[in-house]
């Protein structure tokens, strides 16, 4: 727009035919052309100003509301970390299932720590990838017509260190390894969606190991429990439905470790670092932080999106106020005679202001419709990003119209203002 606008005049400027101009007594041409130039760049300026705010708008809803969501478990006291499993080290399930039944009985066992538990990931960005299920006696006639579900890996302690109470069930138990009956807890988007109310507990389903596996070759698994959503879905995925799995029964050899503590949960790494090298003096510990750091660190993104389309946006509408007062002020300037003849011949002063300002909002009403325009596609495209955020938020909307209107007319007022004071003698004097 800066381009443009330096731009623009310069080449019409530059192919200004000086005779004509030297002619042009009256400045009728050159002002109309150039008056016709302003008021375009100021529609423009308004109109990118009107998409950016709401764009910024949207942003800034959005950053609440991810401030503000209820995760459904403890945050503020639980410290996390992430390791891994050398393959040479441990090269079968059932040695890292008893590396993570030794490690979490040893953190457990510390003075201090409130809860342990690990899991294959942490629950900050919803529950993980998707996996194909099938329910005990329905049947698919294609295997992409299995239904999906977001699934996570987890020891015993997991949902009691985050403070999680079940709704029905159990919670997974150290017998619950390799050599037991697969076993699942679902949450209750899942709960109710695939039963309907009646009781999950003792329900089996498969789950797939290998999405290319025959469903005949699913492992089956019966429901021990059920949990409350607890973010399932993340921020922005509109599917919460989800199941958990004993860590023992699926091994990975990378994973992480959540302690609830009491007092200050960065007081406890010298700790956590210690038992983990006493176990095994090779194993990395990596990525040690809060819970409530690792949900912050998740929105830096759309803080400084946020923030970006706050100062682009707010810039824009300075220019374009500037803007309209100039050409506003243009105006009055070139039509001053005209306004000193209407006078002379009996025009009110309120005759005037409406003159002069019916030119503005003419303008402001035209940048402002082709703004809504713009905010409405970078809207559709925000909010395919955002997914599950609603984009055509009618507060932010109405917010941003009335901000660029009140702006808008004030700075139509004063030129209008100057232009309803003239003296009509002085003003058929102007040259």
């Amino acid at each position: 727009m800066t381009l443009i606008s330096g731009t623009v005049p310069a080449l019409q400027a530059s192919a200004t035919d000086l005779n004509e101009a030297l002619k042009d007594e009256s400045r009728g041409s050159s002002s109309l052309r150039a008056g016709r130039l302003s008021r375009f760049l100021v529609v423009s300026e308004i109109a990118l100003s009107c998409g950016l705010l709401v764009g910024a708008g949207i942003m800034v809803r959005t950053l609440v509301s991810i401030r503000t969501v209820d995760f459904g478990f403890a945050t503020e006291d639980v410290l996390t970390a992430r390791t891994g499993l050398m393959e040479n080290d441990y090269p079968d399930d059932a040695g890292q299932a008893r590396f993570y039944r030794q490690l979490q009985e040893r953190l457990e066992a510390q003075p201090g720590v409130l809860g342990a538990a690990l899991a294959d990931n942490l629950p900050t960005g919803g529950m993980g990838g998707l996996r194909a299920f099938a329910m005990e006696g329905v049947s698919f006639m294609d295997e992409r017509d299995y239904p999906q579900a977001r699934y996570r890996r987890v020891t015993p302690g997991y949902f009691e260190t985050l403070g999680v109470v079940l709704r029905q069930g159990r919670e997974f138990m150290w017998s619950d390894d390799l050599d037991a009956v697969g076993v699942a807890i679902v949450n209750e988007s899942f709960a109710e969606l695939h039963f309907q109310g009646s009781n999950a507990i003792g329900k089996r389903m498969r789950a797939s190991g290998n999405p290319n596996a025959d469903q005949s070759e699913w492992p089956w698994l019966t429901i021990v429990g059920v949990v409350p959503d607890m973010f399932a879905g993340g921020y922005f995925i509109e599917n919460p439905q989800g199941f958990y799995l004993p860590l023992s029964q699926g091994p990975r050899p990378f994973f992480n470790i959540l302690l609830r503590t009491r007092g200050d949960p960065l007081s406890f790494v010298p700790m956590l670092r210690e038992q983990v090298f006493a176990m095994d003096p090779h194993l990395p510990v990596y990525w040690v932080w809060t819970m409530a750091q690792d949900f912050r660190d998740d929105t830096v993104f759309w803080v400084i999106w946020g923030t970006l389309f706050l100062i682009f946006g707010f810039v824009a509408l300075f220019l374009a106020a500037i803007g309209l007062y100039g050409v506003m002020a243009f105006s009055v300037s070139m039509r001053t005679r005209e306004i000193g003849l209407r006078m002379a011949l009996g025009a009110t002063t309120e005759s005037v202001l409406k003159l002069v300002l019916k030119q503005g909002v003419t303008q402001l009403a035209l940048g402002i419709t082709i703004g809504l325009g713009i905010a409405a596609g970078l809207s559709r495209v925000i909010g395919s990003l955002l997914q599950a955020v609603e984009p055509w938020d009618p507060a932010v909307f109405v917010v941003i119209v009335l901000t660029l209107g009140l702006v808008g007319l004030l700075a139509c007022l004063v030129p209008a203002r100057r232009a309803a004071s003239i003296e009509p003698m002085s003003a058929l004097r102007h040259d």
